[in-house]
């Protein structure tokens, strides 16, 4: 399974515009939106939630380090 930052495209390292950006690129690409009713959207939906999750992971890894946690 990929890690939360290979989903975002990103390093681990990475600053949160940085994430944001990448969020915001993923967003635009893979929103069901973009998508006609069937099968697309049903798969773009799961993407999205993969994107969103993992979004949440790394900024939440990211206030853990900078609070020190």
């Amino acid at each position: 399974m990929a890690s939360d930052y290979e989903i975002l495209g990103v390093s681990p390292c990475a600053s949160r515009e940085e994430l944001r950006a990448a969020y915001r690129a993923l967003a635009r690409r893979w929103h069901p939106d973009r998508f006609a009713q069937g099968p697309e959207r049903d798969w773009a939906n799961e993407k999205m939630a993969e994107i969103n999750a993992a979004y949440r992971a790394c900024l939440n890894g990211l206030k853990r380090a900078v609070s020190g946690e």
